[in-house]
């Protein structure tokens, strides 16, 4: 398979995936990421990449600890192969990876993606999800960090639902959580 193949059939796996928050902005939650870029179909892009046999296991291990984020961004540009540049300039660390410097600035990525940082650093946010493990208590995001909320569907007005309720500190809405498994009845578009 050529590397535009495999890397287009897996962007329309990562599309088919993907939701539209309450705030019209489309996300892919991290479970269902990674539920879909297992070792094999990162090898598989890999493979068909500029990547050498030697290199596709350990560097597929190593994206799935701590690269999928920043892997999946990479696909959705066109750009897989250029994960290598991401590990090789933290080669010290081992126990780091790129998804733990999410979300870039084009000025903190690596000069070898200048002429993809633009876009880089836009897509990226389709994939810095927060996810809200109990125990966590309280937390701060930036304003270009999508939370993965979703409208109901009696909030849609164009879907036949009513308007959204106003307050005195502003619009209220019924929202709800994505199911954590891609593939559960509640995934489906429309379904919740």
């Amino acid at each position: 398979m050529s590397q535009l193949k495999a890397v287009q059939r897996l962007q329309a796996e990562i599309r088919s995936r993907t939701r539209t928050n309450v705030e019209n902005h489309d996300f892919v939650p991290f479970p269902w990421l990674l539920d879909l870029l297992t070792p094999d179909e990162i090898k598989t892009v890999l493979k068909a990449g500029s990547i050498e046999d030697h290199e596709q296991h350990p560097l597929a291990h190593r994206i799935r600890d701590n690269g999928l984020m920043t892997f999946a961004t990479l696909v959705m540009i066109g750009q897989p192969h250029l994960i290598r540049v991401f590990y090789e300039e933290d080669a010290e660390v081992t126990k780091s990876g790129p998804d733990s410097k999410l979300p870039c600035k084009e000025g903190d990525l690596p000069s070898t993606l200048s002429e993809h940082a633009a876009n880089f650093c836009k897509v990226q946010y389709m994939f810095y999800v927060p996810t809200f493990p109990q125990g966590i208590p309280h937390r701060t995001y930036q304003p270009e960090i999508q939370l993965p909320f979703l409208k109901s569907p009696a909030e849609t007005p164009d879907a036949g639902g009513e308007k959204p309720k106003k307050g005195n500190f502003g619009i209220v809405i019924d929202a709800k959580l994505l199911p954590t498994r891609y593939g559960d009845p509640e995934s489906q578009v429309g379904n919740f």
